[in-house]
């Protein structure tokens, strides 16, 4: 039962809060009728079927014990659920505003992975690199970039896994030679 906390906070940042608060619920529902059935089973001794004679729930056959655990299971699943739907929020929110700044910067910026992909590229890099400013896949636009010719030492700058600054000099446009510093 104890898994339902994992699988509500996992539901909560990957999917929506309020998927979490179903499934708490249903979680609360589907354990508050498992309880009950082991509880009134072994208060009044009635055999259950699949289970041994003399079956022991591992709890007090006391209704003083089995309802504030009840209540109180129902009250964390729940309260997991609008923690972690909270969280997911203000990652997505944080999440926004970073890809607000990075977009509206003066400067390009492109961010790789160690591998070499690319996970973010400004409107100012498309620009400079004469890269279409629609909202393609990092790996589409990874893949003009490595199409090009002219760009190769930025493709070769992007696939080392290392801290690095380089002057490059773009094709010209318009008669002029454009510098560009890469780190």
């Amino acid at each position: 039962s104890f898994l339902h906390f994992a699988i509500i906070f996992a539901s909560a940042i990957l999917l929506s809060a309020r998927v979490a608060l179903m499934l708490a619920s249903l979680a609360t529902v589907l354990l508050s009728g498992i309880t009950l059935t082991y509880f009134l089973s072994v208060y009044y001794r009635i055999p259950l079927p699949l289970l041994k004679a003399g079956f022991d729930p591992g709890y007090p056959a006391q209704l003083a014990f089995v309802l504030p655990y009840l209540v109180f299971f129902a009250l964390s699943l729940h309260m997991i659920a609008l923690l972690a739907g909270r969280l997911a929020a203000e990652l997505q929110r944080v999440r926004i505003f970073n890809e607000e700044i990075l977009e509206n910067l003066g400067g390009g910026v492109i961010a790789a992975s160690i591998d070499g992909q690319i996970a973010f590229m400004n409107d100012t890099v498309r620009g400079l690199l004469d890269l279409p400013r629609d909202r393609r896949s990092a790996a589409e636009v990874f893949s003009l970039l490595r199409s090009r010719a002219d760009l190769a030492p930025l493709v070769a700058l992007l696939a080392e896994p290392r801290e690095i600054t380089v002057e490059l000099v773009l094709p010209p446009r318009e008669g002029r030679f454009r510098a560009m510093e890469v780190t």
